[in-house]
């Protein structure tokens, strides 16, 4: 689960674009400053209020990602989106929101760590059962991918592990002004637990990893990069 960053400066766009309308000569009306036209103090106020509004929307923002943190180091689950196999349950009261098992896709989650770890099924191999059984992505789409198969047996929510925090929104350099989602370090001390109902059992879990480093190790990319 992602936590965004603060936003970007717009100040500085706000005065780009009234210096571009000046010069075509456009007037300027704003609901809550008077007109610009030659007064230096009406362009003193609406530089001023930039500045100020850019300034809230940052303390808002920062409010906002604090109060999530506070939120889920207290256990509720704040994301709206559920990993696969799970349902959130919105906060009712002083009941916090949290996961429930989504059985109808939680099927479709023991049938793959049934067909990965005791079958011995590759991921390509269950994409393809999957798609012959007509059984629905995550998404709603009626193909499996091999990544999306292969997400299953690593993710750590099906033993009732739920991580906030791990990821992060940086900004990039693009003129838009976009941000981008990265991997917080790997080490996991900044990452946020979420007890969660468990769907698979530790061990079967733990037979998944066995495999999946197996596998990786055996990859065409990794043996070519040893010879």
């Amino acid at each position: 689960m992602p936590v965004a960053g603060p936003p970007r400066p717009r100040y500085a766009y706000q005065m780009l674009v009234l210096d571009e309308l000046e010069r075509f000569h456009v007037r300027m009306l704003f609901t809550d400053a008077p007109t610009l036209d030659d007064d230096p103090q009406a362009r003193l106020l609406t530089q001023i209020q930039g500045v100020v509004a850019e300034y809230e929307r940052a303390k808002i923002a920062e409010r906002y990602r604090r109060g999530k943190l506070w939120r889920t180091r207290g256990g509720e689950v704040v994301s709206w989106k559920a990993p696969y196999g799970y349902r959130r349950v919105p906060r009712v009261g002083e009941a916090a929101a949290h996961l429930e098992i989504f059985e109808s896709e939680a099927v479709v989650v023991r049938r793959i760590f049934d067909d990965y770890v005791t079958v011995g099924h590759s991921a390509r191999q269950i994409c393809r059962l999957l798609n012959l059984d007509k059984i629905p992505t995550p998404t709603g789409n009626s193909a499996w991918a091999h990544s999306t198969v292969l997400r299953v047996p690593r993710n750590e929510a099906y033993v009732g592990r739920v991580y906030y925090n791990r990821t992060e929104s940086v900004p990039t350099t693009s003129a838009s002004g976009r941000w981008s989602t990265v991997q917080r370090p790997p080490d996991k001390s900044e990452w946020i637990c979420i007890p969660a109902p468990t769907t698979i059992a530790e061990a079967t879990f733990d037979a998944a990893q066995a495999i999946s480093r197996d596998n990786s190790k055996w990859s065409p990319r990794n043996t070519r990069q040893e010879a």
